[in-house]
């Protein structure tokens, strides 16, 4: 059986959310319990009740870099910018440029422009980073627009011509236009067949569409041992 550490990577890994291990119905330990409370918690906004247990999951497992970026941005969510800041810098020792995102939000908010690029420049040469729209479209980074760091950041490309196709169809998923998106995604699995990513994606339309049978194979494909590419 795999062990939930493993299904926790490729869950991240792929973009998937903890309600896939829920779906897939996989079996999870007292300890892996709470750390799946703290990510329900997260996701329903209870921020200060997600940060509690994850400090107490933290209490035996404080190598565990998602429970650690996880538990600041329950922080960040309570404006407490510089314990999440501390949060996300130890996560990112453990795991490089798995919270730089969340680290130059924090570092914005508390009035450090410049750490908050470099941070961002991290971000972006890490398998972690996040769409060149979600990035631009952040409420939060948008405030270092007018730095001469931003400007000088992004006279490099960043990102490559599938990153950019994936981009495009998260933004039709997120109208709800499944059958423009789906049609990329077949498009795509014809060359990229072992990136995770299509397949949670493509089961998202398809959960979109009203195919739950379809959309859980491709969930299940999603979780298998697939090749990242970004």
């Amino acid at each position: 059986m795999i062990q939930m550490d493993v299904i926790l990577r490729r869950v991240r890994k792929t973009g998937l959310f903890v309600v896939g291990i829920l779906i897939l119905g996989l079996p999870v330990s007292g300890q892996e319990a709470l750390y799946l409370q703290g990510v329900a918690a997260l996701e329903k906004k209870k921020f200060v009740q997600s940060e509690e247990l994850f400090s107490q999951f933290l209490q035996d497992h404080p190598d565990n870099f998602y429970a650690m970026k996880e538990c600041g941005m329950a922080q960040f969510n309570q404006q407490k910018y510089s314990l999440a800041i501390a949060s996300f810098l130890k996560a990112d020792s453990l795991e490089p440029g798995v919270a730089t995102f969340w680290l130059a939000k924090s570092y914005t908010l508390d009035g450090q422009p410049d750490k908050a690029v470099d941070a961002l420049e991290v971000h972006l040469g890490s398998p972690y980073k996040r769409t060149e729209r979600d990035i631009m479209m952040d409420p939060v980074l948008s405030k270092l627009e007018h730095t001469k760091k931003w400007r000088i950041l992004w006279k490099k490309d960043w990102y490559a011509p599938l990153e950019r196709e994936k981009t495009e169809i998260l933004f039709l998923l997120s109208r709800r236009k499944a059958g423009e998106a789906l049609s990329k995604i077949n498009i795509l699995l014809n060359q990229y067949n072992e990136n995770g990513s299509l397949y949670f994606y493509r089961a998202r339309a398809y959960q979109q569409l009203g195919k739950q049978k379809m959309a859980l194979e491709d969930l299940q494909n999603a979780l298998q041992d697939r090749k990242s590419v970004v």
